[in-house]
């Protein structure tokens, strides 16, 4: 007798159409769920940058006045030649420190995003005003750097919300400072006072 053969089916198994929506719709709230912190944590990165980057440069520049004397003049490349001009291009300002002696390797490029800069002026590093750069008295940084205690130099990064923050009409203080109490993209800048 012949043996019969049965057919034992095997259903295929597969994820429905609604299964596969799910599985997407739960990985879309996960992405939502972590970008928003993401990107928080690029902001912070920078924050951090920038004030690691602004000390940096104070070291510099105490170890300048140590050599000279005095403090970096925010116009002392003007004299150097048709190509730096401190007025337009904010890194000329900071060149002394590279040349002829290294108080640092570099002058460190800005960590924000300067999309909204002054037409005419190349904001490409961290600015940098000095009391002694602003004589005679009466002019307003002068006045300025008065008001603050008599700092000798400030030098800041223009923060977060990408621009600077120099409150009009002149009042103390003057430049906004930043404060990531309000967020992390809030308003102010970044500032150093020295000494």
């Amino acid at each position: 007798m012949p043996v019969s053969q049965r057919v034992v089916s095997n259903p295929v198994r597969a994820f429905t159409l609604i299964e596969l929506l799910i599985v997407i719709a739960i990985i879309l709230i996960l992405i939502a769920i972590a970008l928003p912190n993401f990107l928080e944590a690029q902001q912070r990165a920078k924050v951090t940058r920038a004030q690691s980057d602004l000390k940096s440069l104070v070291t510099a520049l105490e170890a300048y006045q140590t050599q000279f004397r005095k403090y970096l003049n925010l116009f002392q490349t003007a004299s150097w030649g048709p190509g730096y001009d401190p007025n337009s291009i904010t890194s000329h300002r900071l060149l002394p420190l590279t040349t002829p002696i290294r108080f640092i390797a570099e002058v460190p490029p800005e960590a924000f995003d300067l999309s909204r800069e002054i037409p005419g002026f190349q904001a490409d590093a961290y600015a940098y005003g000095s009391r002694t750069s602003y004589d005679p008295p009466g002019q307003f940084w002068r006045d300025f750097f008065d008001i603050k205690l008599k700092y000798q130099y400030s030098i800041r990064s223009i923060g977060p919300d990408r621009h600077f923050d120099i409150l009009e009409p002149a009042s103390y203080p003057l430049i906004l400072p930043y404060s990531p109490t309000n967020g992390t993209t809030s308003r102010g800048d970044i500032n150093f006072w020295g000494p």
